[in-house]
C-alpha cells in the first residue's frame, strides 16, 4: 500500500511541476489620483502585460471622460465604473463597437450605450456595430435599456 501512495505521490508531484502556471488577472486604475489618466492608456499598459485570460480596468466615478478614443484590440478585458450606463458618446465622430459584450449596466438613458448626436448636416456621428458583438440585459431609467 505504501508503494502505491508513493508512486501517486510523485505522479502528483510530477504533473504540478510541469502544470504550466496561470498568472493573476491584473488591475489597471484610470482617472483623477490613479495610475492612467485614460481609458487608453490603461488598456495599452494591458496589451503590452498581459495578466490572465481576462484582465481588469477600473474607471473612477468622479470626472467625466470626454474626447477619448478607445481602441482594445485582441484583449480580454473588463471595463468597470465609469458615469451611466456603458458607453455614453455625444457629440460627432464614429463609434465602431466589435467582438464585445455589453451587459448588466444601467443609467438614466441608454443602459447599453447612449449614442447622442450633436453635429449639422455636414458634421455626422456614426454607430457601427459590427461581427460578435452583444448587447444585453441592460436598463435605463428614461428611455433606452439596450
Amino acid at each position: 500500500m505504501s508503494v502505491i501512495r508513493f508512486a501517486l505521490c510523485l505522479i502528483l508531484l510530477f504533473t504540478v511541476a510541469i502544470a504550466p502556471a496561470q498568472a493573476a488577472p491584473k488591475n489597471f486604475h484610470v482617472g483623477a489620483g490613479c495610475t492612467y489618466a485614460t481609458i487608453q492608456a490603461a488598456l495599452e499598459a494591458e496589451r503590452m502585460n498581459p495578466g490572465s485570460p481576462v484582465d481588469f480596468i477600473w474607471v473612477v466615478r468622479n470626472q467625466p471622460y470626454d474626447a477619448q478614443d478607445i481602441q482594445i484590440h485582441d484583449q480580454n478585458v473588463f471595463l468597470y465604473g465609469g458615469i451611466g450606463g456603458s458607453i455614453n458618446f455625444a457629440g460627432t465622430g464614429k463609434l465602431t463597437i466589435g467582438s464585445s459584450t455589453i451587459t448588466n449596466n444601467h443609467a438614466e438613458y441608454g443602459g447599453g450605450i447612449n449614442f447622442r448626436g450633436t453635429g449639422s448636416a455636414n458634421d455626422i456621428a456614426e454607430l457601427w456595430i459590427n461581427f460578435e458583438t452583444q448587447i444585453t440585459n441592460n436598463t435605463a431609467t428614461t428611455s433606452g435599456g439596450g
